[in-house]
C-alpha cells in the first residue's frame, strides 16, 4: 500500500479517481556513481535518505549513517537537513550546517556515496 514520502513499488495504481494534492512534490535523484540506482520519490511529509529499512532512499555503504539526512518541504520550497550526530551531508561541496534549499542539478555526498537530483516539480 502507498505510504507517503516515496515512490510506490512497480505494479501499484492509485485507486481510480485519485488526485494527488497539490502541495506534493515529485524529486528524482541518481547515485552518481550507479546510474541503474535511480528513486522516484513523492515528498509529502520527508524522506529519509540513510542505510536502514525504514529510509525511503536505502545506500548499502557503511560510510553512510543509519539515517544520514532528510528532505522535507517547508513554505514551498524543498529542504535538506543533516540528520546525523557523526557524519555530515555536503550539498554541493558544503558542508550542512542548518537546512539549506534543494534545486535541480544539486549534488548530495552522504559517506561516500554522491547523489544528484535530476527532478523537482510540484504534483
Amino acid at each position: 500500500m502507498y505510504q507517503p514520502g516515496y515512490y510506490p513499488p512497480p505494479g501499484y495504481y492509485p485507486p481510480p479517481g485519485y488526485q494527488p494534492p497539490g502541495w506534493m512534490f515529485y524529486i528524482c535523484m541518481h547515485d552518481a556513481g550507479d546510474f541503474e540506482a535511480v528513486w522516484h520519490l513523492y515528498l509529502m511529509t520527508e524522506i529519509l535518505i540513510g542505510r536502514v529499512n525504514h529510509c525511503y532512499v536505502r545506500l548499502y555503504d557503511k560510510s553512510v549513517s543509519r539515517v544520514h539526512c532528510r528532505i522535507y518541504h517547508y513554505n514551498g520550497q524543498i529542504l535538506i537537513d543533516n540528520a546525523s550526530k557523526t557524519n555530515s551531508t555536503i550539498l554541493n561541496g558544503n558542508i550542512i550546517t542548518s537546512p539549506a534549499v534543494l534545486n535541480i542539478g544539486d549534488t548530495i555526498k552522504c559517506g561516500h556515496v554522491t547523489l544528484v537530483v535530476n527532478t523537482i516539480y510540484t504534483c
